[in-house]
């Protein structure tokens, strides 16, 4: 059968055999993307029934486009040229916006290639293709074109793929700011020991810790960094939903922020059961768990490097996270074997009240009221002092008493496993409060007793009666939200930030957008690459005036096909005012040097704004370089004219070495005269082999005899020439 040894052994042939090869399985030919074929051996040229082919046995091994995860577009890469347009838009747009930067670098979209069948010059990878693939008379093929379509099809799914990432990077995101010194030199917050006696804590701290050395030094490879992002904006949202589910409200879409705005309002508020306290508590230690199971296994840390047992890095492993409990779950065992959070550090007010950021009860305010809580599957609660016959539902009773030791002392309490859901958290609209004086004490201690009850009906809802309680309980949770925060701007893995949850809401992230749909900005075209060479005048049109004029020197660095220069310019010049004014020579060196390859078009179009003053060489010099500049355009032959009559050349000043250099292809244009005039023979010489020779002129007879007479006075008879004679020559032999 066909498997990945069959694949190999065929290489880059594959696409031109037959449909046999849809036998291998989708991990064989998984492998083989990945590892056998190179980025040169993706970049194909096929006629449209080996691209079928190929794309076949893509959607069988990666599957639907719209399931791709950003590595499997980067594992692609350009043999993405041979999909459809419509498996390119089903492509998830939060997954082509992580895949864009990689899209951009490794594309051989415009990549240059030399000795191409019918080109003297070089050309861009795609248009090559189109002659690969060939064409009567010199036209292209219905084949080249398609292929072509393709390619430029690739390229703007790239730039859309890079405005994606501009517009998520170029989107402040509000990221809440811990308190100063939030890392090293915060009031540490007593550690959660749980009866399995691990201090979660450090150990949390100790992973965190080596994840930001080993980002410093450059350590992580991009897969562990995307990897790492996923696990801590998944568990912020896992923290963010339970806490949610813990207050009974409905996340409803809010972002991360907003999450830990509301979660601020009720520690303001103070709102909390005693129950609900106990259960923030416990996600954040769920959240420091949740942490330290997934990055050992990215960062690949052993129970060495925690300073753990094996048996003790098990435990941890094993635990279950974010398991939400109704309050009536929460055992005396359990809160007897768990110290909760609280700041190691209080201080003493002015009026001699402690202030310490710890649980706390009030004792002068009880609730009466019961707060209804969901438990469908509770079990059978065991008999209790208050208990009535069977019941599918529980009672929790809380009652504050003050204690002269000023301690909580829990009462004996009754397990009960997790509950479904929690349907509302305290408010002042259903607690009422009973306000009763008590002598002054400098703490405040509370009593919980837990009493199953049962009803004669299975609908009669769970209750707890708690009182009001402190909103220090929070505290946990919030920060450890500003530890998320914190580290994701203190790593820099803000960059790899991919999760929708950072996205704008719009439209171009739930649908991917097309590139009429889009306006670019400089930072789209700059991060897109040469691909951006694929854009239209079009979207060049649609930018505002004041992007195109901060792009000039990218939109002149890219490596534009020369069919499309001429409508790319006059896009450009509708966009920038001060190249609209003919008569202000208003491309002058340092135009010439931001405008690039821009330049053969503005020569051809509008040579008049060219300012061939001997003070801008350098920038004509890089003119002179483009071998398209055709030898028999009036506005080309007018160009070298203009030099000459700017310049006062003439037979008594003559070129020099440095100025014939780097006219290049612009000393086509130079008359029979001209070329025996202001040329001579040392300044012919001098610059024979690595400039003149490369030029594509086309010469009457007469310039072609004096041209042949400078050669045979430099090298001698041609019957005498060496190979490197004959090399240097070039177009002139």
């Amino acid at each position: 059968g066909i498997n990945f040894r069959v694949l190999t052994h065929v290489h880059n042939l594959v696409p031109y055999t037959d449909t046999r090869v849809l036998e291998a399985g989708p991990a064989d030919i998984r492998l083989y993307v990945s590892s056998v074929l190179s980025p040169t051996c993706k970049a194909v040229c096929l006629k449209k029934k080996e691209r079928e082919l190929v794309r076949q046995m893509i959607l069988q091994s990666y599957g639907p486009p719209s399931t791709w995860l950003p590595l499997d577009l980067v594992e692609l890469g350009d043999l993405l040229v041979v999909m459809a347009r419509s498996d390119l838009a089903a492509v998830n747009p939060t997954s082509l916006r992580m895949a864009s930067t990689q899209l951009a670098s490794s594309t051989l979209f415009a990549s240059s290639l030399t000795e191409i069948r019918s080109q003297s010059s070089s050309l861009l990878y795609h248009e090559a293709c189109g002659a690969w693939l060939g064409g009567k008379d010199g036209r292209q093929s219905d084949e080249a074109v398609g292929m072509f379509k393709q390619w430029k099809m690739l390229a703007n799914f790239i730039v859309v793929g890079n405005f994606l990432q501009v517009e998520v990077l170029l989107k402040k995101i509000d990221v809440p700011k811990p308190r100063s010194g939030v890392h090293d030199f915060r009031r540490k917050r007593q550690a959660l020991p749980l009866a399995d006696g691990i201090d979660y804590k450090s150990i949390y701290t100790i992973v965190m810790n080596d994840m930001k050395a080993k980002f410093d030094a450059k350590e992580l490879s991009d897969a562990q960094k995307m990897e790492a992002t996923r696990v801590i904006t998944e568990t912020q949202k896992m923290l963010g939903d339970s806490s949610f589910a813990v207050l009974g409200l409905e996340r409803e879409g809010k972002t991360q922020s907003e999450v830990l705005a509301v979660l601020a309002e009720y520690k303001e508020a103070g709102n909390m059961s005693e129950a609900q306290n106990v259960q923030v508590q416990m996600l954040a230690v769920d959240t420091q768990v949740r942490m330290i199971q997934e990055l050992v296994q990215v960062l690949n840390l052993s129970a060495d490097d925690l300073d753990l047992t094996e048996d003790e890095l098990g435990t941890i492993l094993a635990r279950h996270t974010f398991v939400l409990r109704s309050p009536g779950a929460v055992s005396t065992t359990m809160l007897s074997n768990r110290t909760l959070p609280f700041d190691d550090e209080t201080s003493e007010g002015t009026d001699g009240e402690s202030v310490a950021d710890e649980l706390l009860i009030n004792d002068d305010e009880t609730t009466s009221n019961p707060v209804s809580i969901e438990s469908k599957n509770a079990p059978e609660a065991s008999p209790s002092e208050d208990s009535d016959d069977n019941s599918n539902n529980a009672e929790l009773t809380t009652d504050a008493t003050p204690a002269s030791s000023g301690t909580t002392a829990p009462s004996p309490g009754t397990d009960a496993p997790p509950s479904p859901g929690i349907t509302a958290p305290p408010s002042p609209d259903n607690v009422s409060s009973d306000r009763s004086s008590s002598a002054s004490t400098s703490s405040t201690a509370s009593t919980i007793s837990s009493t199953v009850s049962s009803a004669a009906s299975s609908s009669t809802p769970t209750s707890i009666a708690t009182t009001s309680s402190t909103s220090a309980p929070l505290n946990p949770l919030i920060e450890e939200e500003n530890d998320f925060s914190e580290l994701l701007k203190n790593t820099e893995l803000t960059d790899f930030i991919i999760f929708s949850a950072y996205e704008p809401e719009s439209a171009y992230f739930t649908t991917l957008p097309s590139m009429d749909s889009i306006t670019l900005s400089c930072d789209v075209v700059i991060a897109a690459g040469s691909s951006s060479s694929s854009i239209s005048s079009s979207d060049i049109a649609r930018m505002s005036s004041k992007e195109v004029m901060n792009c000039l020197s990218t939109l002149g660095h890219l490596p534009w096909p020369p069919s499309v220069t001429k409508s790319i310019w006059k896009a450009v010049k509708e966009k920038v005012d001060s190249l609209q004014d003919s008569t202000m020579l208003t491309i002058k060196r340092y135009e010439m040097l931001q405008l690039g390859t821009l330049l053969p078009a503005i020569a051809a179009y509008d040579s008049e704004l060219l300012d061939m003053g001997r003070m801008n060489i350098d920038g004509i010099s890089l003119l002179g370089r483009f071998r398209t500049l055709s030898s028999d355009d009036p506005a080309i032959l007018n160009l070298i004219q203009l030099f000459i009559t700017l310049n006062n050349i003439s037979p008594s000043n003559p070129f020099t070495s440095t100025e014939a250099a780097s006219l290049g292809q612009l000393l086509c244009g130079l008359r029979e005269d001209q070329w025996r005039d202001l040329i001579t023979p040392s300044v012919f010489s001098s610059i024979l082999t690595e400039h003149l020779a490369l030029l594509d002129c086309s010469v009457s007879a007469t310039i072609s005899v004096h041209l042949a007479t400078m050669l045979t006075t430099l090298y001698g008879s041609t019957a005498n020439w060496s190979s490197s004679d004959l090399l240097s020559t070039g177009w002139m032999a």
